[in-house]
């Protein structure tokens, strides 16, 4: 988590928090983790200056909403 906490805080994480992914993950599914990372940041930047809201409903569960 401190690989995430420093990558949405500082948008680069330590080496220390990088070394510490490499421990339980491979270069490329780091690389996803920060395109992961990226798209939750500008979505939830975009959404919040918009002024855009989530829906009460999930995903799936049939009707269109109004």
């Amino acid at each position: 988590m401190a690989f995430v906490d420093e990558q949405l805080a500082t948008s680069r994480a330590s080496d220390e928090a990088l070394a510490g992914m490499r421990v339980h993950f491979s270069e490329s599914q780091i690389v996803e983790a920060i395109v992961v990372i990226g798209n939750w940041w500008m979505i939830s930047r975009m959404m919040e200056t918009s002024g855009a809201r989530l829906e009460d409903r999930r995903i799936g569960t049939g009707g269109v909403a109004e």
